[in-house]
């Protein structure tokens, strides 16, 4: 993880994020890039200034205020970067917030975006962050609280134990070594699922295809899938959580009644997710 994204609205949960990566650079010997992206200005074509005496729409008038956000901007994201014990390269880029994050996702070859799951208010950045979270190609690492240092030392990964391209395992096992956690895999059992021992092989396979070392297999047996990653994710006390995402299984399911979306918004620890197309 040597190329780490943080887009900013220079909220606290955004600095929260920010301390976040910065704390997995340091390991890593990574570079951060810090990103805040600025919607062009487009003031209403019926907006007048009777006093000085000409139209608010004037292109002149939306090129000057954004202007003098980007200016803004820039000084501030300096200041976090003058601040930060890893090395930082700034940018203000002009687009609609998500699309500017993922393009500079794609043209950086980040491996890993951090970014803070509520904005100020909580409401523009966090849907900004669902919509990253849904269509990113790389991991997004999801900050909601903007307490206390990130050194996860207990990871609970969540898996339906299928086969998926990409997943998630590789980025964990890197979160893993860097930080010297505990890894938990875990797959929940209910009544229509396959018999408790054909689950633990298929987490054995799992954990060996994607080379995870002193990892703890865990096969919960629960009335319900997302109840029961939530119950073993509370009994471990984990501080970091992970999962693939896609469609089609009801344990990675997301943004649609999901458990990533529980996890990321009931609880206050780091959710680790990869979204992939069913």
């Amino acid at each position: 993880m040597k190329k780490i994204l943080v887009p900013t609205d220079f909220s606290e949960t955004a600095t929260g994020a920010l301390h976040a990566a910065q704390e997995i650079a340091r390991q890593s010997g990574g570079t951060l890039h810090l990103l805040h992206v600025i919607t062009p200005v487009i003031m209403p074509t019926a907006t007048l200034d009777t006093t000085m005496g000409y139209n608010y729409s004037d292109p002149a008038v939306e090129q000057v205020m954004t202007r003098q956000l980007i200016e803004q901007a820039e000084t501030q994201l300096q200041e976090l970067a003058a601040a930060s014990p890893v090395p930082v390269q700034t940018e203000v880029r002009l687009d609609q917030v998500t699309a500017g994050i993922l393009e500079t996702a794609e043209q950086t070859g980040a491996e890993l975006i951090v970014i803070g799951s509520q904005g100020e208010g909580g409401t523009l950045f966090g849907s900004t962050h669902e919509r990253v979270v849904r269509h990113s190609t790389c991991p997004v690492l999801s900050i909601r609280e903007a307490k206390g240092r990130f050194s996860p030392q207990h990871i609970v990964l969540a898996t339906d134990t299928e086969e998926h391209t990409p997943d998630i395992a590789p980025a964990v096992r890197q979160l893993q070594q860097l930080f010297g956690a505990r890894l938990h895999v875990v797959t929940v059992r209910t009544a229509s699922e396959a018999e408790e021992h054909t689950l633990q092989e298929r987490l054995r396979t799992y954990a060996e295809r994607h080379h995870l070392q002193d990892a703890a297999l865990h096969v919960v047996t629960d009335e319900d899938v997302e109840e029961g990653i939530l119950h073993f994710i509370d009994r471990q006390r984990a501080d970091l959580v992970a999962m693939t995402t896609h469609g089609r299984s009801a344990l990675v399911q997301l943004f649609s009644g999901s458990i990533a979306e529980n996890v990321i918004h009931q609880g206050h620890r780091p959710v680790l997710t990869l979204h992939i197309e069913a």
